[in-house]
């Protein structure tokens, strides 16, 4: 990856800060103590006429879930919607057009200049089955619909693939999180705009759960405009992130797959498998990967409490810092997966697993809704975490502690930042304009 120099008018760099917001939709799913109340309040349930699992979508939790993760991997609280495949009988079969889907009420989005999803989302799909998690939007009273996130179970085998989408490295994987979807390129200033939700598929899979739902104006963090710290793993090395743990080599945090787990395979889509994390050359012939993986579940399996973390950072001059990265996980509810703002408190200007933890940014193990060692999940996420802004001989860690309890792996790990005015001048653009180091 190299660096590109833009140079952009400051408003850019406001886009980033709190801005009004316009709500479209918005619904916690509270105050709906049956699934009539949730039609009665304009939502529509609908199975296809080919479905014959008894996942239909409901208010009503009929497995006993506890409820999705939010932002930072805790539950969210209350009611909450679910199509649980697990809970049920029969079984759907694969390319049978069987979908169990959930509409959204009508709203407008007349007068907005852009229209953001935002829902927390446990979308555990299993594996060996072959659900597909769509959400599509419609702007013509359901004519037609456009799709704007798909996710694929990675077991999924289909005799007519090419009409029901098989898993690629584009679709494959489950979500865990707080979600957020752009529909500005297909509900931007619309009369009446809905949006559907399909399970499409289940076929004795898990579930996709769904809470606190809101539709408005307000993109997710899309980061800063000065990179201050990035790594891609692209020297198939670790590069400039750091290692610290009870352990070492092949029992930490590594790029070694090849010679661990064995979890990469180059064009292939598989079970427990890293799908996502692809790149032209992900795999080199020694087995080492472009990307930062730890695999406790492969043999030998010695405790484990490692660290996988970016140098210090001086963030004093920084008015906001914003973490970027790709991970893709085995989740398990035997280990310990956060990622953390740390602090070398000690002063000895090396950062360690003994340095003070200033914040928990995310927890996979917070609270929020999956199943122990299923299909992993895939996600790119951007945190805000002003925390960090204003400090010094700060970093972040990727925490894994555990023994014998599945893996994760992480990719492009960035740290971006907003620069407080007096930084600005010093870049000598008289305030209008700031240099943007934007990776490609």
């Amino acid at each position: 990856m190299k660096n590109r120099i833009v140079v952009l008018a400051l408003v850019i760099v406001l886009s980033s800060v709190a801005q009004a917001q316009t709500v479209f939709l918005s619904d916690d799913f509270e105050g709906y103590a049956t699934d009539a109340d949730l039609t009665t309040a304009g939502w529509l349930i609908l199975d296809t006429a080919a479905a014959i699992e008894n996942s239909t979508w409901t208010v009503t939790n009929p497995g006993g879930r506890v409820n999705p993760p939010t932002l930072n991997g805790s539950a969210s609280t209350g009611n909450f919607v679910i199509s649980d495949s697990d809970a049920q009988s029969n079984s759907n079969p694969v390319d049978s057009g069987a979908s169990h889907d959930l509409y959204t009420p009508v709203f407008s989005t007349l007068g907005g200049s852009a229209v953001w999803l935002h829902a927390d989302v446990s979308a555990q799909l299993n594996n060996n089955g072959a659900a597909i998690f769509d959400i599509e939007v419609s702007t013509n009273g359901g004519d037609t619909w456009d799709n704007v996130f798909s996710r694929v179970a990675p077991g999924r085998v289909s005799d007519e693939g090419a009409t029901t989408r098989p898993p690629d490295n584009t679709n494959a994987d489950g979500y865990f999180g707080r979600l957020d979807v752009d529909l500005s390129a297909v509900a931007t200033g619309q009369e009446a705009v809905q949006v559907r939700f399909r399970h499409f598929e289940p076929n004795w899979d898990w579930w996709i759960a769904m809470d606190n739902l809101l539709v408005d104006d307000v993109a997710p963090p899309l980061g800063g405009p000065i990179t201050v710290f990035s790594e891609d793993f692209s020297s198939k090395t670790l590069g400039s992130m750091l290692v610290d743990g009870l352990n070492a080599g092949t029992e930490t945090w590594t790029t070694d797959d090849g010679l661990k787990g064995d979890r990469y395979t180059a064009g292939a889509i598989g079970g427990h498998a890293v799908n996502r994390l692809m790149h032209p050359a992900a795999e080199g012939p020694d087995g080492q990967v472009e990307f930062a993986i730890l695999d406790s579940d492969a043999d030998p399996d010695p405790t484990e409490d490692e660290f996988l973390m970016t140098p210090l950072l001086d963030l004093g001059e920084m008015t906001d810092v914003f973490l970027h990265y790709k991970d893709e996980i085995d989740a398990a509810t035997g280990a310990g997966q956060t990622v953390l703002l740390m602090k070398d408190d000690n002063g000895n200007g090396v950062p360690d697993m003994g340095d003070a933890i200033l914040q928990t940014i995310f927890n996979y193990n917070g609270g929020g809704l999956f199943d122990n060692g299923e299909e992993p999940f895939y996600h790119e996420r951007i945190f805000s975490v002003p925390e960090a802004a204003g400090q010094s001989d700060v970093f972040f860690a990727f925490r894994y502690e555990g023994g014998n309890n599945w893996w994760w792996a992480v990719d492009d790990v960035m740290v971006t930042a907003i620069p407080e005015p007096a930084t600005i001048a010093l870049l000598g653009l008289g305030g209008m304009a700031l240099v943007w180091r934007k990776r490609r």
